[in-house]
C-alpha cells in the first residue's frame, strides 16, 4: 500500500483531537513530523518537531494546515509551490481579497495534479447525512422544499479564544453553513444577507435561485461543553426538524424532539434520527484526504466548492450581503 508522508503545520487542540489521532491509525499514512511554535509533548507518540513550516513541506508528500487562520493561505500557496498536498483548516483566507490569490494556488494545484482539501465534517456526520439522504423523498411528499434552516448553540468561548476569526462568528461558522446547504442543492445562484455578526453570535439569511431561503444562526453562549445543532426544513405541504443530538435514538442524549409535520393533516410523527458522531465524521475526513493522495478516490470537496465556501466566511467584512454563482 503506497505511504503519504504528512507533515503538519500548526498542532491546536482541534488539530490533535480531530485528525492526527486519526491519521496515527492510518498505515498508508506516515508523519514526518510538525511544526509549531511551541512544541508540546504527545501521549503515546514522539513527533519529530521541525524548525519552519519550510522544512516542513520540503520532509513530506503532503502537509495538514492548522496553523492560526491569518497563515492559512501562505501555507497553502508553500505546499502548492513545492508541489505538495494540502489538507488546510478553514477558513481557506482571512479576508476577500485574499480570494484572488486562493483561486490561483487551487488553479495551480489542478495543474499539477495536487490535492487541496479542507474540514467540513456535516457531510459525514450521520444526522446531516439521514436529512441528504432523504431529501428526495420528502419532496414527493410534501411539494417543493422553501427554506432551510441551521441553527447551533455552542459552549462560551474561552478568553483566549475571544480573538479568534477576527472576533467573527460568522466567518468562523458560516463555511460549514453554506457548505452544507450547497451539498444539499447544488449548483445555482447563492445570495445572502448578514443580519448580525460577533464572537459569540452570528445570524444570516440568504436564498437559493431565488426559489429556497436558508436562514444561519449560532450562538456559543453555553456553560457546559455541549453543541446541539438542529437542520429544520419547510417544504409546501410539510416541515422535517431534525436534532443533531439524535432524539429518539438509544446511546444518543436527547436535546429536542425530531418530527415530521404533515400541513394537510395537521399531524406532527416523531422521527428516529442518528445522533452526531464525532469519531465517524472526522475519520471519513481524514480518509478521503490519504486516499485522495494516492489517487484511489476524488476528494470530497471539490476546489471550486473550496472558492465557494471561502468566499461566504469572508466577503461580509467589508459588505451586508453577497452574491455567488455555483456552476459545477
Amino acid at each position: 500500500m503506497p505511504m503519504v508522508r504528512l507533515s503538519i503545520i500548526g498542532l491546536g487542540e482541534h488539530c490533535l483531537q480531530s485528525h492526527l489521532v486519526h491519521l496515527l491509525r492510518r498505515d498508508d499514512v506516515r508523519i514526518a513530523g510538525i511544526y509549531d511554535p511551541k512544541p508540546k509533548p504527545i501521549e503515546g507518540f514522539s513527533p519529530r518537531y521541525f524548525r519552519s513550516s519550510e522544512e516542513a513541506v520540503e520532509a513530506a508528500d503532503a502537509i495538514l494546515v492548522a496553523s492560526p487562520d491569518k497563515t492559512h493561505l501562505e501555507n497553502i500557496e508553500l505546499g502548492v509551490r513545492n508541489g505538495k498536498h494540502v489538507f488546510c483548516e478553514k477558513p481557506l483566507c482571512t479576508d476577500a481579497d485574499e480570494i484572488g490569490r486562493l483561486r490561483q494556488a487551487l488553479a495551480t494545484a489542478e495543474e499539477r495534479n495536487l490535492v487541496v482539501s479542507s474540514c467540513h465534517p456535516r457531510r459525514f456526520d450521520p444526522p446531516y447525512v439521514f436529512v441528504e439522504d432523504r431529501l428526495g423523498s420528502w419532496t414527493n411528499s410534501f411539494g417543493p422544499l422553501l427554506n432551510i434552516s441551521l441553527d447551533f448553540t455552542y459552549h462560551r468561548p474561552s478568553e483566549k479564544a475571544t480573538g479568534l476569526h477576527g472576533g467573527s462568528l460568522l466567518q468562523d461558522h458560516a463555511n460549514h453553513e453554506i457548505d452544507y446547504v450547497h451539498w444539499l442543492l447544488g449548483k445555482g445562484r447563492y445570495q445572502a444577507f448578514k443580519l448580525s455578526d460577533s464572537v459569540d453570535q452570528y445570524q444570516m439569511n440568504g436564498s437559493f435561485n431565488d426559489t429556497v431561503g436558508f436562514h444561519f444562526t449560532g450562538s456559543r453562549g453555553l456553560e457546559a461543553r455541549k453543541f446541539p445543532e438542529s437542520v429544520h426544513l419547510r417544504f409546501s405541504r410539510g416541515e422535517v426538524h431534525v436534532e443533531t443530538y439524535g432524539s429518539g435514538v438509544e446511546g444518543n442524549p436527547a436535546h429536542g424532539t425530531s418530527y415530521i409535520f404533515d400541513h394537510e393533516t395537521g399531524r406532527q410523527s416523531p422521527i428516529q434520527v442518528p445522533g452526531t458522531d464525532y469519531l465517524a465524521r472526522f475519520m471519513a475526513i481524514n480518509r478521503s484526504f490519504a486516499k485522495a493522495t494516492q489517487g484511489k478516490a476524488p476528494s470530497y470537496l471539490r476546489h471550486d466548492e473550496l472558492i465557494m465556501n471561502s468566499c461566504f466566511s469572508v466577503a461580509f467584512h467589508n459588505s451586508n450581503s453577497f452574491s455567488y454563482e455555483a456552476t459545477r
